[in-house]
């Protein structure tokens, strides 16, 4: 797969509540047609599932880098390699001293 300067590959899902609900079953099936990045973005759910959710994707799906959605603490806890950024969430560079990372991946949204 190629990737471009940055190492992101040209297609990135980024996933919403799947029908049955099970995210890492969804990632697994992405993961199977050969996306490497995933990014999961859930509103809605409470911490703790959206925890378990997120934890069973990355333990179960070591291929694919996985980014969480607007939550931090959830990337962080869950061993995700990144997060996505809206513009209410922490700024990339308080977020970059959260994660005492320097390999975890940070985006963010740059629409006004």
């Amino acid at each position: 797969m190629r990737l471009n300067r940055f190492g992101i590959p040209p297609l990135y899902a980024i996933t919403d509540i799947p029908a049955e609900g099970n995210y890492s079953r969804l990632v697994l099936r992405l993961a199977a047609a050969g996306l490497r990045w995933i990014q999961i973005r859930v509103k809605g759910e409470s911490d703790l599932r959206f925890y378990e959710e997120v934890r069973r994707a990355v333990l179960d799906s070591p291929q694919v880098t996985v980014i969480v959605n607007d939550r931090v603490d959830i990337a962080i806890a869950t061993g995700a390699h990144g997060v996505h950024l809206g513009d209410r969430d922490l700024p990339p560079g308080l977020t970059r001293k959260v994660t005492a990372r320097d390999d975890f991946i940070i985006g963010c949204s740059t629409h006004e």
